[in-house]
């Protein structure tokens, strides 16, 4: 399945849907590779259910589509694997209609690239405890303000001042 397809699947319940995330575990042919990195995507998915209280099968996919609404009502604070439980349990706050589609998965090994290592797990499982149990949000940083001054108060420049 292409991306394109991928994407019109989201759009066919974007009428219904306030998110939509793909899972690779729905259906579809998928490669089989590491044992334990899927047991610790359903670790770490279940967790993230049990503490925002949502039934997704895969918590950390790359594919989600979001409303721009819902995008500009979330004060993001994470990258990397911080991303997918900090978003996950700021909509599920926000009581968004969540849909999942299935999207075809075409996994790496680590000689194809792929750098994932159980640290990235920890600090996933770390970001999902800090999300669900501790949503503090932090303020926007403050907008620059621009320093503007009157016409009257800029010192002219005379041509003896040139040195």
């Amino acid at each position: 399945m292409t991306r394109l397809q991928h994407v019109s699947r989201a759009v066919g319940v974007a009428g219904h849907a306030d998110v939509v995330y793909g899972s690779r575990f729905l259906s579809g042919p998928h490669r089989v590779l590491f044992f334990w990195h899927s047991v610790a995507n359903s670790l770490l998915t279940l967790l993230s259910n049990m503490l925002s209280d949502l039934n997704l099968t895969d918590m950390e996919t790359g594919f989600k589509v979001f409303r721009t609404s819902v995008l500009k009502g979330i004060n993001l604070q994470s990258d990397r694997f911080g991303f997918e439980p900090e978003i996950t349990a700021k909509i599920s706050r926000q009581k968004c209609r969540i849909y999942e589609v299935p999207i075809s998965y075409h996994g790496r090994d680590y000689a194809a690239g792929k750098k994932i290592t159980w640290r990235d797990g920890v600090a996933a499982l770390h970001h999902i405890v800090r999300f669900n149990l501790f949503p503090r949000q932090r303020p926007k940083p403050p907008v620059p303000h621009r320093v503007v001054c009157r016409p009257d108060t800029i010192p002219h420049a005379h041509a003896g001042d040139i040195d």
